[in-house]
């Protein structure tokens, strides 16, 4: 058997001196050695990229919950943004909203007396002011033309802040008194 010129160099005299038959074991063992060395390498490449599979399927089940969260963000901003122009600073004083309100719901004459009122601020962005309404003896669809108007004002971000009803019955017509407070937003310049 030949050796290759790569071991020629080398002082292989105990392989001269093997026979045919040991000279054979350790070619096999050395192949063996050998395949044993690139099934090593091979398994530990195979489970590094199995590794790094699962690391970007975990990556991307988080980018996809940081998108969720981006367009939930986007929403709220949005939202955010379209209360903030309706809350427009320069609107005629609370008091005389209201007060058109009511005489455009036909109850105007009924109220006797609207009193600015503190609220006491929570969002740092918007500058809150509020008046208490009292409505003497109304007829109960006008002042629930009047509340309906009043949450539904489209030029100012008005909000009903407390109610209080009081039925009357003893007449032929149902008329209640309303204690009202009603909440203006507008944005801090």
């Amino acid at each position: 058997m030949q050796l290759p010129e790569a071991l020629k160099g080398l002082d292989l005299s105990a392989l001269e001196r093997l026979s045919e038959r040991e000279r054979r074991i350790v070619s096999l063992g050395a192949t063996a050695l050998a395949a044993l060395a690139v099934w090593l390498i091979v398994s530990g490449v195979v489970g590094r990229m199995s590794s790094l599979e699962t690391r970007i399927e975990r990556a991307k089940e988080r980018l996809a919950a940081m998108d969720t969260q981006i367009a939930s963000y986007e929403a709220a901003r949005d939202e955010l943004e379209a209360l903030s122009r309706r809350a427009q600073p320069g609107l005629p004083s609370l008091a005389q909203r209201v007060e058109k309100h009511a005489n455009d719901r036909g109850i105007g004459d009924t109220v006797r007396g609207i009193r600015d009122r503190p609220t006491p601020g929570t969002d740092l962005r918007f500058k809150q002011t509020g008046v208490e309404v009292q409505i003497k003896e109304a007829s109960l669809e006008g002042v629930v033309q009047f509340l309906a108007a009043v949450e539904q004002d489209s030029r100012a971000l008005l909000q009903l802040g407390r109610l209080h009803l009081e039925g009357h019955g003893d007449r032929g017509e149902r008329l209640i008194d309303a204690d009202v407070q009603v909440i203006r937003f507008e944005r801090e310049p």
